[in-house]
């Protein structure tokens, strides 16, 4: 079909042409101003060099081959593969796979797009199995594919594009027309090219589909090239190989992108790009190398446009991996993959771009899983040896960095020198003089370098001696020990330094110090003796530095020791005058004077500050680790900010705040552990650090903070070691509620912060149990045992790799119900049971006594009544007694009266008893 537009005139009108002479002359002028910016700043664009992250298979993935990406309003990344529906969090991935036997799961695992809309749904288009809807909330799939049983239907089980152009209606580009869906009724409304709800698409196939700021919505069709729709007025534009108005590269458009400042982009199978800006119509040819689109010639085929917040076009393509698009400056960059490091992206075939809310930048490959670019980790320049490139780095093991020039660094490796240009950002290795027995080899181990006053460069090795090389000469002379005692007394020199005078003082490893006399070009030795105090603390030495007086400090592996190159006497600084050790170790591994006069001393155990008006030093192994462990080398920059290199990466110190912040091969380090004195400081400001993997290089000013607030989310719950069900995705769920049975239960938490998860830390509280934030570290669970019954609720926060905490908390409301006997109403029914027991107590009571009183009252009577007749015996008795006695005193007194009667009278008895008393005398 033809373009509707109308042909250019063949013959430029005189106006017209003024302006594009001036238009072009403005072109010129921006491409000039483009490279004088280029050369001026060329060094600094290259040494920002990225780092890619992977996430494949080994770490979850349901497969390498990643069709798309999507980060929901949660902040979890959904990835998309030919194998499943992967959820990641930063922490674990959740896969969502199809299944024979189960109607509920996905129709099909191979995912073709992502969209998820405002009602917490997400739509995934796929290979074969049409759409389907993972409600996020309840987890439930719902599929939508061509079914003979139903009269609305989708109308291909093929489905590219998903988009929501109306509100509550989903536009779908499929193999087989556009369909729109009604979310409220669940219904299809297919249009084609002919039939009933007709658009006059070049074809049926629409491969891919994009909103300009027109609303215009764009088809780009596999086989008819682009249809642009205008749902106002209801008119198509064609855009295709053939049309004389409309002309684009070839039919066979692989996808089409609108972005914000209103062009459209479009891709061809193999034959490039088409760029159009809808505000002027122009449509411009991105293989013209005459076009300031010209850079993107290279990306033939792009799989996929992605515009981040910033307004640049990131471009996933089919040969030479990742591309970068700036449109205000045709700067344009590819990010491709080098076998030789691990750390490029995984693939030059890339599928898909997502950026996340932290601005990193997601890309899917064909065979090499998810790559995470995060520009703002560009913090530290790289520089490592390429294969394939002999203007690389010599070898990646750098043990010294030294100035040459104001534009060039020598660069000591274990493999000889090189010099680095600045400006051409290119290493050219010394000259080597194979014939000459004093000339260093490509496989000499180089310790350390010092450029000398006449800019002669000391080279010392590891086991060849020290070398000296003249620049202008390419000449080198090579110093090592020999039988006569004047020789150097190591063939392994480590530091090198000039005192006032211009003497050459030469710290080694084993074989002490020596004192190079230029004039007679021998040594003179200074090792430590037993027999001699003033000698030196050991004969393996670190590192060396005048102090502004002009005695040298030498940093020995038993002690600091203080060489006064006048008297050569040496004071070690071990103990101070309370006989405590000064330093935590007495491995001084490196000595560095800050701009206020203190002295920095880096030992095997820890950095430490020496104040040597007080003799006094101060310690900093308790802040953190890597403040404890073995010093590399130090550099002070403009903000009076210490940066040190260890075995665990580079830390920058505050000495005035304390603050500290860790950085490691996340942030582009060449890798965790550095080199001896491995470092250089520029008069711009600008540090370099060499360690056992390349060179290091930033501006400390330019080093930027990640200060994304974190999202944090729950994750799973378990309880008992079960997993525990919830009503909703446990994301959503705001509530909990357990028996008391179920005392013991973990909750698992995401930090959805992904610059580097491996940093992200935790702080949780639980409302009601304990008031104070609890320092989780990196671990994702907080566990809880034996909770009292009552409500409680769990506050989580998560931390990002610099120390910025959550916006808000998560919350979960915690439930935990008693056992029967602890609740209300048992203890109403309980109080009610216990009134009722003590009011049937008291009733049995008085009826128990009622009974027992009337029981008394009968056995009273009875008892009265026994009494009475008792009294009436008792009295009959007492009468019958009585008339006994009367009886028997009447007998008794008759008694009497007889014995009266026949016996003698008592004064009868008396008188004769007298008289026989007086007879007897």
């Amino acid at each position: 079909m033809k373009g509707s537009g109308k042909n250019p005139p063949e013959k430029i009108p005189a106006k017209k042409q003024y302006l594009y002479s001036l238009i072009s002359l403005m072109k010129i002028y921006r491409k000039i101003a483009f490279i004088i910016i280029f050369f001026l700043f060329g060094n600094l664009f290259f040494s920002q060099t990225v780092r890619f992250r992977h996430l494949t298979v080994e770490e979850g993935l349901s497969q390498n081959a990643v069709t798309a990406i999507l980060q929901d309003k949660k902040g979890f990344i959904w990835v998309g593969t030919f194998d499943g529906l992967n959820k990641y969090d930063g922490n674990k991935i959740i896969t969502w796979k199809g299944s024979v036997d189960d109607s509920d799961a996905i129709a099909s695992n191979s995912i073709r797009c992502l969209y998820e809309d405002g009602e917490d749904n997400l739509w995934a288009g796929t290979t074969g199995g049409g759409m389907f809807r993972l409600n996020l909330r309840t987890n439930k799939i719902t599929n939508f594919y061509i079914d003979k049983k139903k009269k609305n239907c989708i109308s291909s089980d093929y489905v590219n594009a998903i988009k929501e152009y109306e509100p509550g209606k989903l536009y779908i580009a499929t193999s087989n027309g556009l369909n729109i869906f009604d979310k409220k009724t669940e219904t299809f409304t297919v249009i084609k090219k002919d039939g009933p709800n007709s658009i006059p698409f070049l074809s049926n196939t629409l491969k891919s589909m994009t909103q300009d700021t027109r609303g215009h919505i764009w088809f780009g069709h596999t086989d008819a090239g682009v249809t642009e729709y205008d749902p106002k007025t209801k008119k198509c534009t064609y855009y295709t190989m053939e049309s004389k108005d409309h002309p684009i590269h070839a039919n066979t458009v692989r996808t089409v992108f609108a972005d914000s400042r209103g062009w459209v982009w479009i891709s061809c199978w193999n034959f490039g790009q088409n760029a159009i800006d809808t505000k002027t119509g122009k449509i411009y040819d991105c293989n013209d190398s005459t076009t300031l689109f010209k850079n993107l010639k290279q990306a033939s085929l792009i799989t996929q446009y992605y515009e981040d917040r910033k307004g640049n076009i990131w471009s996933a393509t089919a040969e030479h991996g990742l591309c970068f698009f700036n449109p205000k400056t045709f700067e344009t960059r590819f990010y491709e993959h080098n076998p030789d490091d691990p750390e490029t992206i995984s693939d030059n075939t890339t599928w898909s771009i997502c950026e996340d809310k932290s601005g990193i930048i997601w890309c899917g490959t064909w065979k090499g899983g998810v790559n995470m670019l995060d520009v703002r980790t560009a913090r530290f320049g790289l520089y490592r040896h390429e294969s394939n490139n002999p203007k690389s780095l010599n070898n990646n093991s750098v043990s010294g960095i030294c100035k040459k020039s104001d534009n060039e660094l020598y660069i000591s490796t274990s493999a000889g020198v090189s010099v680095y240009n600045q400006t051409k950002n290119t290493f050219t290795p010394l000259p080597i003089d194979e014939k000459s027995s004093t000339s260093i080899r490509r496989n000499t181990v180089v310790y350390n370098m010092f450029r000398d006053d006449d800019n002669s460069l000391w080279i010392s090795s590891t086991g060849a001696g020290l070398y000296r090389y003249y620049p202008d000469k390419k000449k080198y002379e090579n110093f090592i020990p020999g039988d006569a005692e004047n020789t150097i007394s190591t063939d392994w020199p480590s530091a090198l330094v000039k005192d006032k005078k211009g003497r050459l003082w030469i710290g080694s490893m084993g074989g002490g110090l020596n004192l190079y006399r230029y004039e007679t070009k021998d040594f003179e030795h200074f090792e430590k003796s037993s027999k001699d105090p003033n000698s030196i603390s050991s004969n393996t030495i670190s590192s060396l530095l005048l102090r502004p007086d002009g005695k040298i400090w030498l940093a020995t592996h038993e002690g600091l020791n203080l060489l006064d190159p006048e008297t050569k006497k040496i004071t070690p600084y071990i103990k101070d005058k309370n006989n405590k050790p000064y330093f935590p170790d007495v491995g001084i591994s490196y000595l560095i004077y800050a701009r206020n006069g203190k002295l920095w001393v880096g030992t095997s155990a820890g950095l430490c500050v020496f104040d040597e008006k007080t003799e006094t030093a101060i310690s900093f192994h308790k802040l953190h680790p890597v403040f404890a462990g073995r010093i590399y080398a130090i550099a002070e920059d403009n903000s009076a900010n210490i940066w040190f290199s260890t075995s665990t990466g580079i830390c920058r110190f505050n000495p005035a705040t304390n603050e500290y912040k860790v950085f490691t091969s996340i942030d582009g380090l060449q890798g965790m552990e550095f080199s001896q004195s491995a470092v250089y400081k520029a008069p711009g400001g600008k540090i370099y650090f060499g360690g056992l993997y390349g060179l290091n290089a930033f501006i400390p000013e330019e080093i930027r903070q990640n200060s994304s607030a974190p999202l944090v989310a729950l994750t799973s719950i378990t309880v008992l070691n079960t997993p525990y069900a919830t009503a909703e995705d446990i994301s959503f769920t705001n509530e909990i509620e357990l028996s008391y049975k179920e005392y013991f239960f973990a909750i698992e938490f995401a930090a959805l912060d992904f610059t580097d998860p491996r940093k992200n830390t935790f702080l949780y509280k639980l409302e009601g149990f304990n008031e104070q934030w609890i320092n989780n570290g990196n671990s994702h669970l907080a566990t809880f045992t034996n909770l009292d019954p009552g409500e409680y609720t769990l506050l989580v926060k998560a931390v990002n790799n610099d120390g910025f905490e959550s916006a808000e908390p998560c919350k979960l409301k915690i439930i935990i119900t008693p056992p029967f006997w602890r609740t209300t109403w048992f203890y109403i029914l309980f109080v009610l049971l216990l009134v009722g027991l003590f009011y049937l107590y008291v009733q049995t009571r008085e009826r128990k006594l009622r009974k027992e009183k009337a029981l008394l009252e009968e056995k009273v009577t009875e008892r009265t009544v026994e009494l009475s007749l008792e009294k009436k015996k008792v009295e009959t008795a007492y009468e019958k007694l009585n008339e006994r006695n009367k009886e028997v005193i009447d007998s008794i007194q008759y008694a009497k009266r007889i014995q009266h009667s026949l016996l003698p009278t008592d004064s009868y008895i008396e008188k004769n008893l007298k008289r026989l008393g007086k007879k007897e005398k």
